[in-house]
């Protein structure tokens, strides 16, 4: 790879960061955390080949012609028993308009000790798609707290206080 191309390159992997932290931040605002009262948002990346629909304002090109775009979520906590997570939720909303080549996620929470990587469920949803997902976790200041590609995650467990003795 070529100087220039590399430095196009690491702009292009810089924009799509940004555009996960925005979109995970501006999500936050929208949870509902009643039960466990720890809100999450999360985003998406994703790209699809083919331009079926025209959404010029939503979508982006990159230099090799496939359509990128950035989907946010967060936690919905509605009962007990109907608990949807923010990483499930931007997921399913990327698949539903066709955006089915996941390339990264962006997940954060107004809880202190936000380290993980999403819990077993939700990587379980991204492996089917992309073992090879690069997760963001950011911290309440923005930063990055934490980068790992999904394959690699199990080195991150998510141990729940709902242990079985």
């Amino acid at each position: 790879m070529r100087k220039s191309e590399l430095k196009n390159r690491q702009l292009i992997d810089i924009d799509h960061l940004e555009a996960l932290r925005e979109m995970a931040f501006s999500y936050l605002n929208y949870a509902q955390a009643s039960i466990s009262g720890h809100r999450v948002a999360s985003s998406v990346l994703a790209f699809k080949k083919d331009r079926t629909r025209s959404y010029r304002r939503l979508e982006s090109r990159d230099r090799n012609t496939n359509m990128f775009r950035v989907f946010g979520g967060c936690n919905l906590e509605i009962s007990v028993s109907t608990v949807l997570h923010a990483e499930a939720i931007a997921l399913y909303k990327a698949l539903s308009e066709g955006y089915t080549k996941i390339q990264a996620v962006g997940v954060t929470s107004d809880h202190e000790d936000q380290i993980k990587p999403l819990c077993g469920a939700c990587r379980q949803l991204y492996m089917y798609m992309n073992p090879m997902t690069t997760i963001y976790v950011f911290d309440k200041d923005k930063k990055v707290k934490l980068k790992v590609k999904l394959i690699d995650t199990m080195n991150y467990p998510y141990m729940s206080k709902g242990k079985i003795t």
